[in-house]
């Protein structure tokens, strides 16, 4: 009896151990050098951030994270500038590089991956991406390899981006909409 409380002391102390520390602090001792970031964020517990082999990732002060964030640097670079806020459900993967400015907001499903597929080789083809500052990014948005968002740019709710898009320029998509009748 007087071991199973002994036990359950050691639990209780643990899991108070694991709720205080911040999730900065379980990153930089899980990944060392391949990770730099300070301690001045809102991490959500859901958000995940891996690093691969020969990867990196830097992070600014004033993350911001709501639930179910992953940040990966699979083989490449990956750099999030200061106060940058993630909606729920944000998905950004590093291959090459990855690079976003500060003050930058992005809203919930955002997709952002410097890398496609090569089907017919097999492996990946990849491209840099690089956001700029001020950015604000709309929901369900997909940011492929390749592109290039200027400063104080604003990517409309459901954009599809690749290329290049200069400071100061709003990106909406319009999708036609066709209705016919089901009886004749």
């Amino acid at each position: 009896m007087k071991k199973a409380c002994e036990i359950m002391k050691l639990e209780n102390i643990f899991r108070k151990i694991f709720v205080v520390i911040p999730k900065v602090v379980y990153y930089k001792v899980r990944y060392g050098k391949k990770i730099n970031m300070n301690y001045r964020h809102r991490i959500k517990r859901s958000t995940i951030i891996t690093t691969g082999n020969g990867s990196y990732i830097k992070i600014d002060k004033g993350l911001h994270t709501k639930r179910n964030v992953t940040l990966q640097a699979e083989r490449g670079i990956l750099e999030i500038g200061k106060n940058v806020f993630f909606n729920e459900n944000c998905k950004v993967v590093a291959h090459q590089k990855i690079k976003i400015g500060d003050n930058s907001t992005f809203g919930p499903n955002v997709c952002i991956y410097d890398h496609d597929h090569d089907f017919l080789n097999g492996g990946f083809i990849s491209s840099d991406v690089f956001i700029g500052k001020n950015v604000w990014v709309g929901a369900n948005v997909v940011i492929l390899r390749g592109t290039v968002i200027g400063d104080n740019c604003v990517v409309g709710a459901g954009c599809v981006v690749k290329g290049n898009y200069p400071e100061d320029t709003v990106v909406i998509q319009k999708r036609g909409e066709e209705l016919k009748s089901i009886r004749k």
